[in-house]
Formats: C-alpha cells, sequence, structure tokens
C-alpha cells in the first residue's frame, strides 16, 4: 500500500489534472497519515541527494537542522546551501534523540515545526523545551517563540498580559460557559480552532443556532480541522473571536535587523489562505510598533499579522515564527519595487533597500541571524 500511495504522491500531474471533487472524494477515502508523507517527501528536493543528511560548507559553525514530519527543513537546506554553512540534519523523533543531541558537535540548532496534528505539537513543544531549557542548546527561533507557534489560545493570553491591542477574543474549558456566552453574545462570530492555517478551522457563526450547534459537537464528539488528521478532533475547548468587518490585514516580518511588510488581499470571508499577496510600503507606525514589540519580547524571527480597522485602529491577529509560501502576482517573492527590507540606519531612521530577502520563506536571514548570535556570544 505504501508504494500505492508514493507512486501517487510522486505523479503530481495525475493529481492536479484530477477534477477537484476527485481530490475532496479521494482524502476522504486514503488514510491521509499514510498517504502524506510519501507526498512531503516528494515536495522536498534533497531527499535522495548528498545533501539530504549533511553539508560540509566554508563556515565557521556546523549548525544542526531538525528534521520534521512534513520536510520544512528543506528550507533551511536550502539557505545553508546558498550561504555555503555546513550542517547536519538531525531527527529527534527517535528515542534516544537526547544523546544524539549532545553528541552533536553543531554549535546551534534550526528548527522548523510542522504541526499537522496536537500530537506533533505537543512533541515539539516538550522536546525543544529539553533542549533549550535543559540542555542549554540554543535553537533558532527561540524556544519562547516556538511555545506561541500555532496556538491561538497561548497567543491570544500572551497579548492580554503585554497590554497590546487585539481583536476580542475569548476562550472557554466549560460547556456551559461557552453557552451562556453564545446565548448572550451579538452576532456575527469567529470560531477558531486552536491549530490551524491559511484559514482552516475559521468559521463565522451568523447566528446563535450555529454557535450553539458547534459548541455541542466540541463538548462532545469534538471538532475536526479541515484537512487534518481524521484521528485528531478537537474537544473540550473553544475560542470565540469578535467579527470585524472591512479589514486590511498587514503581515510585519522581523528577523534579526530586517523588517519586511506585506499586505494579506482578502478573497471572500478571509485573508489567510487566499493567496493573494502583495508588497507594500507599511505606515511607519507599524515598522516602529513592529520593533517595539519584538524588542520588548525579546523576538529575533517573528511576524505579526495586524488588522486595520474601519475605524483606523490597529489591532494584533496573530504570530508566527515560521511561516508559508509568499505568493504574489509576480510568483514567489515576486519582482516588485516594494519586494525588500526595511532597516534602521545609523541615525535611527527607518531605510529601505530593495533585494529578495524573503528568500527560502526568509530562512537564509535567519541562518545569518544565528550566526551573527553565535559571533557575539564568543
Amino acid at each position: 500500500m505504501d508504494k500505492l500511495f508514493s507512486w501517487i504522491a510522486n505523479n503530481s500531474r495525475l493529481r492536479k489534472a484530477s477534477p477537484a471533487f476527485l481530490r475532496r472524494l479521494g482524502r476522504k477515502i486514503i488514510p491521509s497519515h499514510r498517504y502524506n508523507p510519501h507526498q512531503w517527501a516528494q515536495e522536498n528536493p534533497y531527499v535522495g541527494t548528498e545533501n539530504e543528511k549533511t553539508y560540509s560548507g566554508s563556515s565557521k559553525h556546523k549548525l544542526g537542522i531538525l528534521a520534521d514530519f512534513g520536510h520544512e527543513h528543506k528550507n533551511y537546506i536550502a539557505a545553508c546551501l546558498d550561504l555555503s554553512v555546513s550542517y547536519d540534519v538531525i531527527d529527534i523523533t527517535s528515542d534516544d534523540w537526547i544523546e544524539v543531541i549532545k553528541n552533536s558537535d553543531c554549535s546551534a540548532f534550526l528548527v522548523w515545526p510542522f504541526l499537522w496534528n496536537t500530537v506533533w505539537k505537543s512533541m515539539w513543544d516538550d522536546r525543544l523545551n529539553t533542549i533549550s531549557r535543559e540542555l542549554n542548546v540554543l535553537i533558532s527561533p527561540s524556544q519562547k517563540e516556538l511555545w506561541l507557534y500555532e496556538s491561538k489560545s497561548r497567543t491570544r493570553d500572551w497579548l492580554i498580559s503585554h497590554d497590546l491591542p487585539h481583536p476580542k477574543t475569548w476562550v472557554f474549558y466549560s460547556e456551559k460557559n461557552a453557552v451562556d456566552f453564545a446565548i448572550n453574545s451579538e452576532y456575527p462570530l469567529v470560531f477558531k480552532a486552536d491549530m490551524g492555517s491559511c484559514s482552516h478551522g475559521v468559521t463565522i457563526l451568523r447566528d446563535r443556532k450555529s454557535a450553539l450547534s458547534l459548541i455541542r459537537s466540541i463538548f462532545s464528539s469534538g471538532y475536526l480541522v479541515p484537512r487534518g488528521d481524521k484521528r485528531d478532533k478537537m474537544w473540550g475547548k473553544i475560542l470565540f473571536q469578535e467579527y470585524l468587518p472591512n479589514l486590511k490585514e498587514w503581515r510585519m516580518i522581523r528577523i534579526g535587523d530586517s523588517f519586511l511588510c506585506i499586505q494579506k488581499i482578502i478573497k471572500g470571508d478571509f485573508h489567510s489562505g487566499s493567496g493573494n499577496q502583495i508588497w507594500v510600503d507599511p505606515p511607519k507606525f507599524l515598522l516602529n510598533e513592529m520593533r517595539r514589540i519584538t524588542d520588548m519580547a525579546g523576538f529575533t524571527s517573528m511576524n505579526i499579522d495586524f488588522f486595520e480597522t474601519e475605524d483606523g485602529r490597529f489591532l494584533i491577529n496573530e504570530f508566527h515564527t515560521v511561516f508559508g509560501v509568499l505568493h504574489t502576482e509576480k510568483g514567489e517573492a515576486g519582482d516588485d519595487e516594494l519586494n525588500g527590507r526595511y532597516f534602521i540606519d545609523s541615525n535611527g531612521d527607518w531605510k529601505f533597500e530593495r533585494g529578495n530577502f524573503y528568500r527560502n520563506r526568509c530562512a537564509n536571514l535567519r541562518v545569518e541571524q544565528l550566526l551573527k548570535s553565535l559571533e557575539s556570544d564568543h
């Protein structure tokens, strides 16, 4: 059976040529936890090559790249090859993973967790905590940044703790409290699964009936995020957010001293997952706010999605320490006049430098930032 799944995954033309209804049917019939690993591996261009596990470059430091099930670590491989940085790809899912880390001769470790289910989220949280806090090994992004990744409830609590403006958000672990809230709320409301990207697991609830139905489901049979692992239902917890119409969404990115800005264009009800993004010149307020927040938190690899409301307020929607492919009208990254980075010059003023700093989903910038951190520690 694995050979069949591998054959299907390797025939991307066949998948793309299949009608949408057939692909949806296939996702219902084929066990995704068996098929998806083959597809993810097929999308990693380094599988089966001499650079899949190791590379000797010209860098002073060797970096460890933590392998993940979804093969997102391919971005770090690409970045290290671009920059001639030596690396070893290391698997921390094995039973002896702590000894593997202890015996490694890598100076620090690059992390890109692929969080398809809550089991993997728990594994990454637990093991990265051990690597960072107990083994005292440097990882990038930091354990604090990765702790917030793909957890909307943690992000909500962090924002409240630091008095940062955000859409009103409510989290309930009690069915009774959730029902009382739904009965007394104004609609529409937004439901969000705690994990889920590209608007998967986000629903606009138009009335009380739909909200109560969803609450009953989550506190009984559970809720499955669309395209998620069918064995991994979310239950016993629900998150609501206020509905804000006619928003603009600004994605502000900071990697080290480089700041980037993308505007996400709405499609239907959502910005995330729309596939419509453009490079823009952000308001200086957002650059200053991004710098202030990340300096305060000690974040060196983070994007913050800001909502701009009809009445001119800027609210923080989500954090992502690593993020997906950028598609613009001119392809990934794009050859656009506004494709570049912002930085603070020696006079304390914002300056713009044109260039493809988004390369490999900003993995090049992360590798450079990590090497800079290693040098500053010596």
